[in-house]
């Protein structure tokens, strides 16, 4: 659900309550005009909009972080165009792996292992990603075609 249709479904709850409540909100009504109705909502849209602000555009990244620390944290608060994850249940070693991109091309992937250490690597080809979701051995592709390759940048 589209955070439109989410707002546009409360605002229409909203109103139904405060101007025809049911039974049980009679002795808790609060009287409302219009004015107040309206206030209540745009104060519920800046609200919406504040926290949607506190999410990094993917574009906006830098491209070198100051720890890896950083980086995981405003990589997992980004928005991005194209976020793709993998489970890997027959690896004895990875757990999970995720791809973030903004442009379908080049992305960050995160790479989960069974005892729970994460790693991150950047500008990684979606190939590269595609390929390894469909490997007969997550480890294996790992070991040959990302590791020590694709290391995230750090100042």
């Amino acid at each position: 659900m589209s955070v439109q249709n989410f707002l546009r479904l409360f605002m229409n709850r909203l109103t139904s309550i405060i101007f025809q409540p049911p039974d049980y909100f009679s002795y808790t009504t609060i009287p409302m005009n219009k004015n107040s109705v309206k206030s209540l909502v745009l104060c519920i849209i800046s609200l919406c909009m504040t926290v949607s602000c506190y999410s990094q555009r993917c574009n906006d990244l830098p491209s070198t972080f100051k720890s890896y620390t950083e980086a995981e944290a405003k990589i997992k608060k980004a928005k991005f165009v194209y976020v793709d994850k993998v489970a890997t249940p027959k690896s004895s070693w990875i757990r999970g792996a995720k791809y973030y991109s903004c442009d379908g091309k080049l992305g960050f992937f995160l790479l989960v292992t069974k005892m729970g250490r994460e790693y991150l690597f950047q500008n990684m080809p979606i190939e590269v990603w595609n390929k390894f979701r469909v490997a007969k051995s997550h480890g294996e592709f790992y070991n040959q075609s990302i590791r020590n390759k694709y290391l995230l940048k750090l100042e």
